[in-house]
């Protein structure tokens, strides 16, 4: 769906004892991946026209354009006809380097489709007391990490323009998921937020874009950047969707990155985790 390649040789260089493939839109696709990940499983397609049955785990960095009907389909589909299947669905902030707010509204409606209770917002985050030289530039704080073992090793995690993480209840309202939320009881649990020092940024607002559902420009404090909720999908069985607002791959820096401007990072640590 138009993202680079960028971080998909970390990502596969530190879980190697799984089976990783590759989905690319057409074959001219192929010419453009690197040597090695030419080396892997290439899968040709989209999500409608490919067998996802052996997969478990389906990783979506940063989409440029929508899914079709048939693709999302597809997606439902396959997550929910076996338990214990991981979607991770990373989107962007609404700074308009990538013109619009494509990323969050693909990541949302599949979200949606899937009866999850996290979204997107159409935000922007900064934090300016702890970042890399840039408030943008966010560093992943882990401290209100809500499942064991993501944190281990880890300290520096980049989080390159982020979105912010919202939450959506039963009725369809939109609400901020802090680590002072009662969500639990949905499923959800919380990964990574900013400081104390977070604050949202509006960049692109009607006509261009959408307004902040859940997050309002100058919303200051900690705020989620990445988190992810059991879904429930009968039978007494779950999958796992996982929403960040930076990605593992593609972008201008994937959280995977292991260093940036000279700053070493945890991203390949935290990645295996």
């Amino acid at each position: 769906h138009g993202q680079s390649p960028s971080g998909l040789s970390i990502m596969m260089d530190v879980v190697p004892e799984v089976e990783w493939y590759v989905l690319v839109e057409k074959e001219e696709s192929i010419d453009t991946l690197p040597s090695n990940i030419r080396e892997k499983n290439i899968l040709v397609g989209g999500f409608a026209a490919v067998d996802l049955t052996g997969i478990d785990v389906v990783i979506i960095g940063q989409p440029t354009k929508l899914f079709t009907p048939e693709e999302i389909t597809s997606i439902s589909r396959w997550f929910k006809s076996s338990p214990r299947r991981v979607l991770w669905l990373a989107a962007d902030s609404d700074y308009p380097a990538q013109g619009s707010e494509t990323a969050q509204k693909a990541v949302n409606m599949v979200l949606e489709t899937l009866n999850s209770h996290l979204r997107v917002d159409y935000v922007s985050v900064e934090d300016p007391n702890n970042c890399l030289s840039k408030p943008y530039r966010v560093l992943g704080v882990l401290d209100n990490c809500e499942i064991p073992g993501f944190e281990t090793n880890v300290e520096k995690v980049l989080f390159h323009g982020p979105g912010a993480i919202a939450l959506v209840d039963d009725s369809g309202a939109w609400h901020k998921l802090s680590p002072l939320s009662s969500w639990h009881e949905l499923g959800v649990r919380i990964i990574v937020t900013t400081s104390q020092s977070g604050v949202i940024v509006e960049h692109l607002t009607p006509p261009q874009g959408n307004e902040g559902k859940a997050y309002r420009q100058g919303d200051s404090g900690v705020i989620t950047l990445m988190a992810l909720e059991f879904i429930p999908i009968g039978g007494g069985s779950e999958g796992v969707v996982i929403v960040s607002g930076e990605t593992p791959y593609g972008g201008y820096c994937p959280l995977t990155a292991p260093e940036f401007a000279g700053s070493k990072l945890d991203g390949p640590t935290f990645f295996r985790n």
